[in-house]
């Protein structure tokens, strides 16, 4: 959520879309690097494949997070929750 919400949202962009513009490679999965350091630091262990398991979940490939859909409705995003 951390990655993926922001940065669609940012973006005005759904995950496919994102990954198709290379925003994925060069942002979001370095992004999510930095969250598995920053928990592990905290002594929270995460599998070593949470990121494809992130990056390739079963939310298809055209997918809003609640982010991109509150920002293109023009609502108030849940950033103090998620980040």
């Amino acid at each position: 959520n951390a990655t993926l919400n922001t940065v669609c949202a940012l973006t005005c962009v759904d995950t496919g879309r994102l990954d198709l513009s290379g925003t994925l490679d060069a942002v979001s999965i370095p992004a999510m690097r930095e969250v598995v350091k920053v928990a592990k630091a905290d002594g929270v262990e995460l599998p070593e494949d949470v990121i494809n398991t992130v990056v390739h979940s079963d939310d298809g490939d055209w997918f809003e997070p609640s982010m991109l859909v509150d920002v293109k409705k023009g609502n108030p995003i849940e950033l103090e929750v998620i980040l």
